[in-house]
């Protein structure tokens, strides 16, 4: 008995998607991850918790450094420890949000001000 290559076709037509829609229902539903960027002035940052807080305006960030995160300024890439000595200074952090927590992935901090004797030349 020869079965019709019309319905060997529909029959695995509707296989595949009956086993797509299965495969789609049980997949467990993860929260998108968002990125964002914030700009300020680095308030503190301790190194044991790698956490960091940036006040932008009259706001204050608190974002958590990566273990992956790059730290920069200008062309030099510095330790993440090397930011408790930089309170103060204008930052750029780069973050990714996951469930309402911020995770930093690179900082820039602004250029190092030019020596006063390198101004007046």
């Amino acid at each position: 008995m020869r079965v019709p290559a019309i319905v060997v076709t529909v029959a695995l037509g509707l296989a595949l998607t009956s086993h797509t829609a299965a495969a789609q229902t049980t997949k467990s539903v993860k929260p998108s991850a968002s990125h964002g960027s914030v700009a300020g002035k680095l308030e503190s940052y301790d190194p044991a918790t790698r956490t960091m807080k940036i006040k932008a305006g009259k706001n204050e960030q608190e974002i958590t450094l990566a273990s992956t995160a790059v730290v920069h300024q200008g062309a030099k890439t510095l330790s993440t420890d090397e930011l408790a000595s930089r309170q103060g200074q204008n930052v750029k952090v780069r973050y990714t949000v996951t469930d309402n927590h911020k995770t930093a992935d690179s900082v820039t901090l602004a250029a190092a001000a030019p020596h006063a004797a390198a101004k007046k030349q």
